[in-house]
């Protein structure tokens, strides 16, 4: 009787257990089954999307899970193998944080111009009893464009002129678009200085479509500024002629016939004296270039805005005169980008050279400041000799055809010695050009100015 107990005790436990394990063969079966079908209606988008031929299934299986992945098919096979192994990265991070079935999809978008964008994209189909309820879409990773013609993934190299500061160029013009934004307050902008920029042309992470090139940027305390759309007209004098607008000219430098002279001011703007100097300017008809201090233009608003109003230059020359070369790099990155922010503020643009005080710098700081340096030729040194006749004396002596002359707007004397200076260089022949009027073509970052054709290296 007890054997029979016994018997019958282990029957009705193995037919729970069958039950049980019928059950979960039968679940796992049903959601095999919901996943097969969810498979095969992305497949089918992506055939309707994408084109059958021109993408394929990456399968990944483990002990727990199974990864798929659908990546492009591109006619140059490094970079179909480089796709794969971003993709697979990017599937082993978003995996970690997985409880629902997942694919990793992309999307394409053909341009006229000959290229299609690429964004990936997550797709989370969430588990509801025996299936799987409507999915959640979210893009991935990175971006990346593909010359259809070659099948090659485009790098900055083809986008861009492949010139020594293009990307010291590019990292200018970044900022200079996230300082416009205005969503990182003066007080802050230093931060800039620890961004991360791209730093290879033959980077492929970026987008390109017919108005905008869209780079990654990261900015320490600033996640949410994870992007810079540049319009491509503010790059017409970077782009290669493929990817530049149709309406887009760059700038062409049409060089100054006879005899010029460029003057520079340095440290201003002041309401004492700087008006005075731009009356005497407007009375010659002379056009001339001001690097201020970013401090002063916060202190002395209004000047800076006349001083471009007459088509004089606005350069930067640091916020508060401290010597470059002799700071951290974010200091020299809060020296410089507060005061182009101070002069934006005032004049809706940024200045396109620095003059360092004491014309200190090296290829650090060149690099940090990613700006062309204007040095000078001819030294009034009216900082220390307040007398209007030697100022003068000093100009007229050693002025030369393609000079650059060096003075403070600061000075009382300065600007009293201006209409005698003016006088006797109008009588020699001499033009009054800004900076870059005198430099003919676009100066280069790297290099440093000291006149017309006197162009360094910055070591």
């Amino acid at each position: 009787m007890k054997h029979r107990k016994t018997l019958i005790s282990m029957f009705a436990a193995l037919v729970v257990a069958g039950g049980f394990f019928g059950f979960w063969f039968f679940h796992k079966y049903e959601l095999a089954k919901a996943r097969s079908e969810v498979q095969k209606n992305i497949e089918l988008e992506m055939n309707q999307r994408i084109g059958k031929d021109h993408f394929k299934r990456m399968e990944k299986k483990d002990l727990n899970e199974q990864t798929t992945a659908y990546i492009p098919v591109l006619s140059n096979k490094e970079d179909n193998d480089y796709l794969k192994k971003e993709i697979e990265k990017v599937s082993k991070e978003e995996l970690k944080k997985k409880d629902s079935l997942v694919f990793f999809t992309f999307d394409k978008q053909p341009l006229p111009n000959g290229v299609s964008n690429y964004q990936l994209k997550k797709e989370d189909f969430g588990r509801n009893g025996r299936s799987y309820s409507a999915r959640k879409v979210d893009q991935v990773g990175r971006q990346f464009a593909v010359d259809e013609e070659s099948g090659k993934l485009l790098k900055l190299r083809d986008i861009l002129k492949n010139e020594p500061d293009s990307l010291r160029q590019l990292k200018n013009t970044m900022q200079n678009h996230i300082m416009a934004s205005q969503k990182i307050p003066l007080d802050k902008i230093g931060i800039l200085g620890g961004a991360v920029y791209p730093s290879d042309l033959d980077d492929t992470n970026f987008q390109i479509d017919e108005e905008n090139l869209i780079l990654p940027v990261r900015i320490p305390g600033y996640r949410q500024i994870n992007q810079v759309i540049l319009p491509l007209s503010s790059l017409a004098n970077q782009l290669n002629t493929r990817f530049l607008p149709a309406d887009v000219v760059p700038t062409v430098h049409k060089p100054i016939k006879g005899k010029k002279i460029a003057l520079t001011f340095d440290d201003g703007p002041s309401y004492t004296t700087t008006p005075e100097i731009l009356a005497t300017l407007k009375k010659y008809n002379a056009k001339a270039t001001f690097f201020v201090l970013g401090k002063e233009v916060l202190a002395n608003p209004g000047i800076v805005k006349k001083e471009k109003e007459a088509g004089h230059q606005i350069a930067n020359h640091s916020f508060d005169h401290k010597m470059l070369t002799k700071i951290s790099k974010q200091e020299v990155a809060e020296q410089i980008l507060k005061t182009q922010m101070a002069v934006y503020h005032e004049i809706n643009e940024f200045p396109e050279m620095v003059r360092p005080p004491y014309g200190a710098i090296n290829k650090e700081v060149s690099n940090q400041m990613a700006i062309p340096v204007a040095q000078w030729s001819v030294d009034t040194e009216d900082w220390k000799y307040r007398n209007e006749k030697h100022i003068t004396g000093e100009v007229v002596k050693d002025a030369y055809d393609g000079a650059i002359i060096l003075m403070h707007d600061i000075h009382p004397k300065t600007a009293k010695s201006l209409d005698g200076t003016l006088k006797k260089l109008k009588a020699e022949g001499y033009q009054f050009v800004t900076v870059n009027e005198l430099l003919n073509s676009a100066p280069t970052i790297g290099n440093q100015y000291f006149d017309e054709d006197d162009k360094r290296l910055i070591n």
